[in-house]
């Protein structure tokens, strides 16, 4: 988990950074602390992280709920992650506490805890750099404590990202054989081109496992690349293809996979056992320039309102209709804000 520094750039920043528009890369602290020390203007901080981000925002949907319900809300969301004993760690614990999410931490004294720097350019696009910090330590051991196990039993479902896998693939392991032990559903976001290309074996072997399997035009791109999915004449992949091929691809007898593909202001695609196996579209509401303030988190945010809606039992339209509000929300405001209005639900 990070803490999130956001700011506004031009496009020159980012070619003489060796950045690009809507991507993001992992790099060394010291390299992100000198990349932030060259800028004249100051970064707006919030905490955040990819899976944080939609943990926050199945929190807030429960929430928004719950004030509408006579019952209150009926079901509440865990996160585990890896801090470091510092400011930003305790920043992170009363963020989660405030947010009513459930929480445990491995804490470490050998880094700090992770940051993201979040340049939004003058297309509105972000490119998102992050230091990896304390996630990086995440010990396989938390998943053996009682309270950790206890939530484990009782959620529908498992959710995390191609960041967690790259310095942390023992976790992931435990995880997806804690869960497939216990009948769970596994949802994977794959999260950047950069985690497909540099972590491919072990991404694979997570998609390979997962019943919901989330991601970007620019991840589902690369990863027709590394299994040798064929192009069409004019030598683009056919995305809706691509998703109809990751729905069965090594299932087995297995149901099918669900394979969900967005392209920001352009069409989501979904294939389910819901669509039988065919692709569906469905069209993205276009926000007005004027409002469209930063797109960091939009795709967390659309995971989390699908994520939550698929898991509450929803068809997969009304799903996608739920994660197509979150993120048009997330994206009218600055940073990943979660507190959900009834504008928000229109």
């Amino acid at each position: 988990m990070d803490e999130i520094y956001a700011k506004q750039v031009d496009n020159a920043f980012l070619q003489k950074s060796g950045l690009e528009p809507a991507r993001a890369v992992i790099w060394p602290s010291s390299k992100l602390h000198d990349l932030m020390s060259t800028c004249d203007s100051p970064f707006e901080a919030t905490p955040g992280g990819s899976v944080l981000n939609t943990a926050r925002i199945v929190s807030s949907i429960i929430q928004y709920d719950g004030k509408r319900s006579l019952a209150g809300p009926q079901f509440s969301v865990f996160y585990a992650g890896s801090i470091a004993n510092d400011e930003t760690g305790n920043r992170m614990r009363e963020m989660l506490t405030t947010n009513a999410i459930e929480h445990r931490f491995c804490v470490t004294e050998a880094d700090s805890t992770g940051r993201c720097a979040v340049f939004i350019d003058e297309n509105k696009d972000r490119s998102l750099v992050a230091s990896l910090g304390a996630s990086t330590y995440f010990d396989p051991c938390l998943f053996d404590q009682p309270d950790v196990l206890r939530f484990l039993d009782e959620v529908p479902a498992v959710y995390f990202s191609g960041f967690f896998i790259t310095d942390n693939y023992k976790s992931t392991q435990k995880l997806i054989e804690l869960a497939q032990q216990r009948g769970k559903s596994i949802c994977f976001n794959l999260a950047s081109p950069f985690v497909v290309n540099a972590f491919t074996d072990r991404l694979l072997a997570v998609v390979e496992a997962c019943d919901v399997l989330l991601g970007n035009e620019a991840e589902y791109g690369s990863l027709a690349e590394v299994i040798d999915f064929p192009k069409e004449a004019d030598g683009k992949v056919d995305l809706s293809k691509l998703a109809v091929f990751l729905s069965t691809w090594k299932r087995g007898d297995r149901t099918l996979r669900n394979v969900v593909v967005t392209q920001g202001p352009h069409d989501t695609i979904v294939v389910d056992k819901e669509t039988d196996g065919k692709p569906v579209t469905f069209p993205v509401e276009a926000v007005p320039r004027e409002q469209l303030i930063d797109t960091n988190g939009a795709g967390d945010a659309f995971a989390g309102g699908y994520t939550f809606g698929r898991i509450m039992g929803y068809s997969m339209q009304r799903s996608v209709h739920v994660a197509h509000l979150m993120a048009k929300m997330v994206i009218k405001r600055s940073g990943v804000q979660t507190e959900i209005s009834d504008d928000d639900m229109q």
